[in-house]
């Protein structure tokens, strides 16, 4: 039996690499677009049916730890993080976002048996707040249409 890849510290790591991002918009910034990316990744492999039902899942079960994640709107294509803004605590929000990123990233993990694993941290380490403030935002997820939410 294989041994689970613990997420946790790369993700540690990937943060304290983005450090530069301070305020709650640059944060958000920063996962969107991770987010953004482990979905464009992981679509080749797994579809966008399978996909939208991991994403709709692992968002459904992060709002039940953090019920303030109810801002955070699925799309067709990913999250939307536009509305996480009205959050006064900074923290609240690299703590639920954190959580998203991990699930995400475990789940993907087990349901291929580790084959995407490789391929989505070097995904998520071209994420960065340089390539934010640079300009290299191409695939925004506020350019996403809205998913049905039907039966969450």
């Amino acid at each position: 039996m294989q041994q689970r890849i613990d997420h946790a510290p790369f993700i540690e790591d990937w943060l304290r690499q983005n450090a530069c991002c301070h305020s709650r918009e640059q944060l958000r910034d920063l996962f969107s677009r991770a987010f953004d990316a482990l979905w464009r990744r992981s679509l080749v492999t797994l579809g966008e049916v399978t996909l939208s039902a991991i994403f709709d899942r692992i968002l459904y079960r992060s709002k039940r730890a953090y019920p303030w994640l109810d801002a955070v709107i699925l799309f067709e294509h990913g999250f939307s993080l536009e509305k996480l803004d009205m959050l006064d605590d900074g923290s609240e929000l690299l703590t639920g976002l954190k959580h998203i990123l991990l699930e995400l990233l475990t789940v993907l993990g087990s349901l291929t048996a580790d084959a995407l694993t490789k391929q989505l941290h070097a995904e998520l380490a071209l994420v960065t707040c340089v390539s934010s403030d640079a300009g290299l935002n191409s695939n925004n997820s506020q350019n996403h249409t809205p998913k049905s939410r039907k039966g969450t």
